[in-house]
């Protein structure tokens, strides 16, 4: 049986998650290889709306509970829709511990975005949260950077939280 990936794309409000979701499905030819079910859980300065998801051969699912994403409603979008992959656009402030899948799905990768105008104040004051996300992720990409030398004296602490993951840095026009 072959299994459904998952994208787990994850971040803090306004980190750049939903204008990364909609360069994938547009740009990435996801709407020609198949049916993309993204299920949103939480509202953003950007939104992917249903017309846009219409024309990219995508459905888009909003769930704003975290009670609300279980095994048992996920088996019924994907049943429903019939997708050949998943997005989900996480609230980070949900349980990642919490993320569970059924048979047939399986996370492909896992992204995280952080502003890297908001970075020192998010990992100072949220660090838990900060470090969930940085462990979860197998890319954790620093968009909007604008110096990086305030990153670099956090290198040594983002490596020892997952020394798996690659880092990129953005500057303010998504170049790399």
């Amino acid at each position: 049986m072959m299994e459904i990936p998952i994208f787990v794309i994850g971040g803090f409000l306004d980190s750049g998650k939903t204008t990364f979701i909609i360069d994938a499905i547009e740009h990435d030819g996801f709407d020609k290889k198949g049916r993309t079910l993204v299920i949103l859980c939480e509202d953003g300065e950007v939104e992917l709306t249903d017309e846009f998801a219409s024309n990219h051969n995508t459905k888009v699912i909003r769930i704003n509970d975290e009670s609300q994403f279980n095994p048992e409603l996920f088996s019924e979008f994907a049943a429903k829709f019939v997708p050949d992959r998943v997005i989900v656009e996480l609230n980070c402030m949900w349980d990642i511990n919490n993320l569970y899948f059924p048979e047939g799905f399986r996370i492909a990768q896992a992204l995280s975005f952080i502003d890297a105008t908001t970075f020192d104040v998010y990992y100072n004051n949220m660090r838990q949260k900060f470090k969930e996300i940085v462990e979860f992720s197998d890319i954790v990409v620093f968009n909007r950077c604008i110096d990086n030398s305030k990153l670099l004296q956090y290198q040594t602490g983002l490596k020892l939280m997952n020394s798996n993951a690659q880092f990129m840095i953005m500057d303010k026009d998504g170049m790399t």
